[in-house]
């Protein structure tokens, strides 16, 4: 019995100590300016380009860094950046869905779509409008990432 009580004692120490590094862990996220800050100079235009866009075209949205990259939330996720060695993927959640009227989006289903820009290239001015239509869609049909 003594023994039993001791490796009790023993997890439940253990699990106390998971619980709070996890919490640790929560607090000290990267923000999406820490983030950005490790990226090279081009690669920040264009995802301080981004957050500007969104602030003006979708106010109510949020950023965040999530599963390792910035992401624009509104009602669920409807936006990514996800910057690579020769460019930046922005992408939409229900990219498929998107009246994607200047044909920048890239991809198949009604799943996710991206767009490539590369050093040098300008953000397409139809993102906003994508913005827009994405973060609608979300308030309309919800969280795209639990589908």
């Amino acid at each position: 019995m003594a023994t039993e009580e001791k490796s009790t004692g023993r997890k439940s120490a253990e699990l106390s100590e998971v619980r709070k590094t996890t919490a640790e862990a929560k607090s000290k996220a990267p923000t999406v300016d820490d983030y950005i800050q490790r990226l090279e100079v081009w690669q920040q235009d264009i995802i301080h380009l981004l957050i500007a866009l969104v602030a003006k075209a979708e106010p109510r949205a949020s950023a965040y860094i999530k599963w390792g990259y910035p992401v624009w939330d509104h009602c669920g996720p409807f936006m990514l950046a996800k910057p690579y060695g020769g460019y930046v993927i922005i992408g939409f959640w229900r990219g498929g869905q998107l009246r994607d009227v200047d044909d920048v989006l890239v991809g198949e289903g009604t799943g996710m779509r991206y767009a490539k820009i590369k050093p040098g290239a300008q953000v397409p001015s139809s993102v906003a409008a994508l913005v827009r239509e994405a973060a609608a869609l979300n308030e309309k049909h919800s969280d795209p990432s639990k589908w």
